[in-house]
């Protein structure tokens, strides 16, 4: 039997000090570090590629810009967090009006600008309840 639990190491910490039976259950732990910025841009791109789409020169560096600003939040670096960034990103990109047929898969620099630009009061996905919002 596996059972798979997903967090960041002081999640799972502070998980196993609520329920130390739970604690006494888990043989093993592995550690997953969190993406290097060259890790989470290709994840970014692959996301985009299964979507038909591709990034504009000037887009990969606001992208590389907006990664190397979130890895330093906690818990950013995982898949779910990268590609959910590339999903907001291809919706922004989706609203703008195509102006060639090429238009429709290639994701510019204010495509990634509008998906990165703070949102004050919102709460990132890895965030707990009670921690302030930035």
């Amino acid at each position: 039997l596996a059972v798979v639990m997903g967090g960041t190491p002081a999640q799972v910490d502070r998980m196993f000090d609520l329920n130390p039976t739970v604690d006494a259950l888990i043989e093993r732990e592995i550690d997953l570090p969190d993406f290097t910025p060259p890790e989470a841009l290709g994840h970014f791109k692959t996301v985009l590629n299964g979507s038909g789409k591709r990034l504009s020169p000037t887009a990969e560096q606001k992208v590389k810009e907006a990664i190397a600003a979130r890895l330093t939040q906690p818990g950013w670096g995982n898949a779910t967090a990268v590609a959910d960034l590339a999903r907001r990103v291809m919706t922004k990109q989706s609203l703008r009006p195509a102006t060639t047929p090429d238009a429709k898969h290639l994701i510019e620099d204010q495509d990634v600008e509008s998906s990165t630009s703070a949102r004050p009061g919102r709460r990132n996905r890895n965030q707990r309840r009670d921690e302030p919002t930035r």
